[in-house]
């Protein structure tokens, strides 16, 4: 098998997501007996922003949506050696990726000093605006000198973090990569914007292929998946979580809109 279709083999992971999913063990455990999860959004005063017509200039018809579990504010800056008025100062996102990057990196069994000066690929998925230049670059304690970059394609942002790690791997860019993602919420700017074109759940609920569906809930989420070449981990003993087989992006060009 030629290098430019080796299988991809995720060895480690972490995550945070709503409804107590701090783990992927945890994430698992909620899939497997789902619930809603749903509550009442706090970071804002989303009252002061709702009206029930969505499309009523600069309001929200939408008052819940899926949070994670963890005080955002919380932070070990000591242990990622960032001095604590830098940490304060840092966009959250980048603070609990920092913290997911590293547990999945601990589950893969690899440690932070191997990758100092090592050839290791970093891709992150964002798309919220507010802090748009968050990557490996900026995760001083885990050094390295492979590519590195934050990607924005909207809601498929991580899966083209993906599709670039899988792209590095197979033309023997990198050893080892890095995919990532994060979403948190914490103003109403999108709300307003998504709920005056009518892409918003006013009930903050997704019901996909439902004839009740009503629009989209918004959601956080961050993640980190560690991805080596499948031939690699098994010469290096790795654990495989699975294997990614084959990616692919394309642009399909003038469509009727995002909304339909």
């Amino acid at each position: 098998m030629s290098y430019e279709n080796e299988p991809i083999a995720i060895i480690g992971s972490g995550c945070r997501f709503p409804g107590g999913g701090s783990s992927p063990s945890k994430l698992w455990e909620l899939m497997k007996e789902p619930r809603d999860v749903a509550s009442k959004i706090d970071r804002f005063s989303a009252e002061g922003f709702y009206h029930k017509d969505g499309s009523h200039h600069g309001s929200s018809n939408v008052l819940e949506s899926y949070f994670i579990n963890d005080d955002t504010r919380v932070f070990d800056a000591q242990f990622f050696n960032i001095p604590a008025s830098e940490a304060e100062a840092i966009d959250p996102q980048q603070r609990q990726l920092m913290e997911v990057v590293y547990e999945a990196l601990e589950s893969s069994g690899h440690k932070i000093e191997e990758l100092s000066n090592s050839p290791t690929a970093v891709y992150v998925g964002l798309m919220c605006n507010d802090y748009a230049h968050i990557t490996y670059h900026d995760l001083e304690s885990l050094p390295k000198t492979g590519p590195s970059m934050t990607i924005d394609t909207a809601c498929s942002s991580s899966l083209i973090a993906t599709h670039q790690a899988v792209q590095a791997l197979r033309l023997r860019q990198s050893n080892l990569a890095v995919a990532a993602g994060a979403n948190l919420i914490f103003g109403p700017t999108n709300y307003v914007a998504e709920s005056n074109v009518n892409m918003l759940s006013p009930t903050g609920r997704s019901r996909m292929w439902s004839k009740n569906a009503d629009g989209y809930a918004r959601g956080e989420g961050v993640a980190a998946i560690i991805l080596k070449r499948l031939s690699d981990a098994i010469a290096d003993g790795d654990t495989i979580d699975c294997i990614i087989r084959e990616t692919g992006a394309n642009q399909d060009g003038r469509t009727t809109g995002i909304t339909v």
